[in-house]
């Protein structure tokens, strides 16, 4: 037995609790399907991915993680390595087919992954997947308090088929149930019962209703929060200058509503049962949590403490409706078997020869559980149509088949699949629509009629607009290379990393691009300086061009939050003094000062050389070209503060956004596209609407960007490329007038709008 390659990853955060391991490939890598049938795919079964500790299939494999940072070691060996199980909390082995020879340590929703590990070439390998508590001599920061969980995952050549088995558990391979409380009482009525044990001080049993106060203000509860109402009806809809929007937003206004009514008549039903008041109150549920057996009261310290209870099932506590009833059963268990489930199934996906014809005595010995917990849970399996049993569960060395259901037939297409179609029915002829060359102007909603995109239509359209000057500052394509009109023809001035960028915004010397590969300053010769190395979301270019803003965030176990401001004409840097383990976000940066969030929602003002303080608005944008305001407003709606300092309040939506010029707001919408100006000094009583077109693909959010180019002008992309004539559009918001913009040919998928200065 050799060690032959490792990896390992002392920082690894899971997505949603899962460890996520893939086969890697790199494009034209010939795949080598496994030659005596096929592997399971990823989330074949209705259960819950991972199993008690993992399962594997088809180029994947997962662990239930849970959350918080791991470290996670991967080996692969010529031939299976020493058993070393007593060491270990938790081990099991189980099959692996890699169609490529190399794995990475991905995640759920990750995509390609790192060629992390080289197994020795396609093939089927057995993998031993071990868990424990990590030491803190395992990390090599040694002041971090938690080093979370170890895992070690060693692969080796296993041609032989051996199925899936368990070598050792830490826990019962059933979990405990669900009372059923969460699902009757919801969060609001249910939240104490959380925050009662996470509020317990160290040596306490318990927790009092001052220290659960305290904890409520620490985690940004605002002030008085045990004493708001559990329920609080919405605020009124604001408006978005489109009827159909508006009238949906008061729809959803009455369903909530009647929603919190609902909650509450239901919440006071229960309390009756138990014989307690109905709360109104995050206080008043206290008695309520304690009836249920939610929580239980201390008073062995002479002072009243809640800790956490045993409840019994809220189904054997209350008379339920029958449906009810089931409702709770079947949650119960869910959380008692689904896991474990996803073990029992393994076996089966695996298994060559199916059914497969076993005991419950060897089928526990497998899995490494009790003959009862192999017993409930391929009851509650067969139940599930999860798995096919049969045979006599009740004898333990009675023989038992275990295999799949078969498959539902289907009867009907899929999403987005057409129905089939006669051969002799005709073809729907494809339609046209026209294009203006010019749009009305003035108050109110203009018949603007465009290319008008709905879901799923893609029908050529018919006469165009005529065809208007590039993009003023250019274009970063798909693959992150930046583009610019010189001389009318598209240079590429700078080649991209592969990945496309976060935002792109021209300075004064240049144009600075963000994005997953740090940040970059690109002067007009294309010369680039490499700013920072870190993924950048948030920037910002002073109305002059010459200083930029960024966030600099760095995750990991010891996460790093910073806001710099460098001078792109000397190069020099400022850091804003603050708590770096706080999030910040840059909101925009004028001629004197940078504008940051915080997570507690507050706005600091930051000149260089002084400390941050809180800023009079809760400033959103900042008019480059007259200094006008747009503020988070404490109202419904949003602020517009004039440069000489008086205030407007819009009961707008509040995701519009400031136009240049500082005198009108702007919002997007998607379905259909348009873009709907309202005039500061008019409110929104009269929103001008300019239809945009758009051919929308599949999942795609039209329109996907908008530029300013000037005070009147603004360009949007409207289609992805390659399937619309020109991505982007340019409208005069003065005349009316509608452009086709040239993009280059190479722009690739999602290209990006280069914002210029104004």
């Amino acid at each position: 037995m050799a060690l032959l390659s490792t990896y390992a990853d002392d920082e690894y955060l899971p997505e949603f609790g899962t460890l996520m391991v893939r086969d890697h490939w790199d494009q034209g890598v010939v795949v080598v399907p496994q030659p005596d049938g096929e592997p399971p795919r990823e989330y074949p079964q209705d259960t819950q991915p991972t199993g008690t500790l993992t399962r594997s299939g088809d180029g994947w494999l997962e662990g239930s993680a849970g959350d918080g940072y791991l470290i996670v070691r991967l080996e692969a060996h010529s031939s299976e390595p020493p058993d070393d199980r007593l060491e270990w909390t938790d081990v099991a082995e189980t099959p692996y087919y890699s169609g490529v020879g190399a794995v990475g340590l991905t995640y759920v929703t990750g995509g390609t992954v790192a060629r992390s590990l080289e197994l020795g070439g396609p093939g089927r390998y057995a993998v031993r997947v071990s868990r424990r508590a990590a030491r803190a001599d395992e990390l090599a920061d040694p002041d971090v308090a938690d080093p979370g969980d170890l895992w070690r995952l060693q692969f080796w050549p296993d041609r032989c088929a051996a199925l899936p088995r368990w070598l050792r558990r830490g826990r019962p391979a059933t979990r405990a149930g669900d009372p059923g409380w969460s699902s009757l009482l919801r969060g609001n009525a249910m939240e104490l019962g959380w925050v009662a044990s996470a509020a317990t001080p160290e040596g306490q049993l318990g927790a009092t209703e001052a220290e659960m106060e305290r904890w409520g203000l620490d985690h940004r509860r605002p002030p008085s929060w045990l004493d708001r109402p559990l329920w609080t009806a919405p605020p009124p809809a604001l408006t978005t200058g489109h009827p159909d929007l508006d009238a949906a937003a008061e729809q959803r206004q009455r369903e909530s509503r009647a929603y919190v009514e609902r909650e509450a008549v239901a919440l006071a039903a229960v309390a009756a049962q138990l014989g307690v008041p109905a709360p109104t109150s995050a206080r008043e549920t206290l008695p309520l949590l304690v009836a249920a057996g939610i929580l239980a009261i201390d008073d062995s310290s002479g002072t009243r403490r809640y800790r956490p209870g045993q409840p019994k099932r809220a189904q054997d506590v209350l008379d339920l409706p029958p449906d009810e009833v089931r409702r709770l059963d079947l949650q119960d268990s869910r959380a008692r078997y689904t896991s474990f489930a996803a073990d029992l199934v393994s076996t089966v996906v695996w298994a060559t020869a199916v059914p497969v014809t076993t005991t419950v005595d060897a089928l526990a010995d497998r899995v490494l559980a009790s003959t009862a917990e192999v017993r409930a849970t391929l009851e509650y399996a067969a139940s599930r149509a999860l798995l096919t049993v049969g045979g006599d569960l009740s004898a333990a060395g009675a023989p038992l088949s275990l295999s799949l259901p078969a498959p539902a037939p289907a009867t009907s297409p899929s999403w987005g699949t057409p129905a089939p179609r006669s051969a002799a029915s005709p073809q729907p002829a494809a339609p046209t629509r026209p294009w203006p060359t010019a749009a009305p102007t003035g108050g109110g909603n203009l018949a603007v009629t465009l290319f008008a995109a709905r879901r799923g239509d893609h029908s050529p359209p018919g006469p165009q607009p005529p065809l208007g000057p590039p993009p003023r500052a250019g274009v970063v394509t798909g693959t992150g290379d930046l583009i610019v009109w010189r001389d009318d023809e598209p240079v590429v001035v700078a080649t991209g990393t592969g990945q496309p960028a976060y935002k792109a915004l021209r300075s004064r010397f240049g144009v600075v691009m963000a994005g997953p590969q740090g940040i970059t300053h690109i002067p007009d010769d294309g010369r680039g300086e490499h700013l920072d190395d870190v993924p950048v979301w948030h920037a910002a270019i002073s109305p002059d061009g010459r200083r930029l803003a960024y966030t600099e965030i760095r995750t990991g176990r010891r996460p790093r939050n910073r806001i710099h401001l460098i001078d792109l004409a000397d190069g020099s840097r400022y850091t804003m003094p603050w708590d770096e383990s706080d999030f910040l976000t840059v909101v925009t940066v004028d001629v004197a000062a940078v504008y940051a969030g915080t997570t507690a929602g507050d706005v600091l003002r930051w000149v260089p050389g002084a400390e941050p303080v809180s800023a009079s608005h809760l400033v959103r944008q900042i008019d480059p070209l007259t200094g006008t305001i747009l503020a988070r407003s404490r109202e419904p709606g949003v602020l517009v503060v004039r440069p000489d300092g008086t205030e407007v309040h819009l009961a707008v939506s509040q995701e519009v956004q400031l136009a240049p010029g500082g005198s009108r707001l702007y919002l997007l919408r998607h379905e259909p596209p348009a873009l709907t100006l309202f005039d500061v000094t008019t409110g929104p009583t009269r929103p001008t609407v300019y239809p945009l077109p758009g051919r929308r693909a599949p999942n795609e959010s039209m329109p996907g960007q908008l530029v300013w180019e000037s005070e009147r002008d603004f360009v949007a992309i409207v289609g992805p490329a390659n399937a619309f004539p020109e991505p982007a559009i340019r409208i005069d918001t003065g005349t009316g007038a509608v452009h086709r913009v040239p993009l280059a040919p190479n722009c690739g998928y999602r290209p990006m709008l280069v914002s210029p200065l104004l």
